[in-house]
């Protein structure tokens, strides 16, 4: 590696993916990171599971198809209105992270929401 090089993880990611684990331990939920999580083309996807569904899934075979694993509360990336990465935004711009430490309540509340109609499949 070029010893001028250097990388750093912008604040407002750590922020977000921090607040994110936080929320799902308070609501006893699991996050998961794909294998492409903030790859190239990848908008820092994040899916959330039940405990039990994340055993289960984590049980499967590589090979497995994908409707034998169990669904996810909800996912979550960074994307804006138009689909385009954004770390101001989650979900096509239905969570608008802008605004002075809004964030955590925010995504909280669409976690929760999500895991409500979960439950009440």
């Amino acid at each position: 590696m070029n010893r001028n090089y250097t990388t750093n993880l912008d604040l407002n990611y750590k922020k977000q993916q921090q607040v994110i684990k936080e929320i799902c331990n308070e609501l006893n939920l699991v996050v998961f990171y794909p294998d492409y999580h903030a790859d190239k083309k990848d908008n820092n996807t994040v899916m959330i599971y039940t405990h039990e569904s994340n055993e289960y899934n984590n049980k499967l075979p590589k090979d497995a198809n994908n409707d034998q694993y169990k669904d996810y509360v909800c996912f979550l990336e960074n994307t804006d209105l138009n689909g385009m990465f954004s770390l101001s935004y989650m979900n096509h711009g239905k969570i608008d992270l802008r605004g002075y430490n809004t964030e955590k309540e925010k995504i909280k509340d669409f976690i929760s929401q999500k895991l409500e109609e979960y439950n009440n499949k």
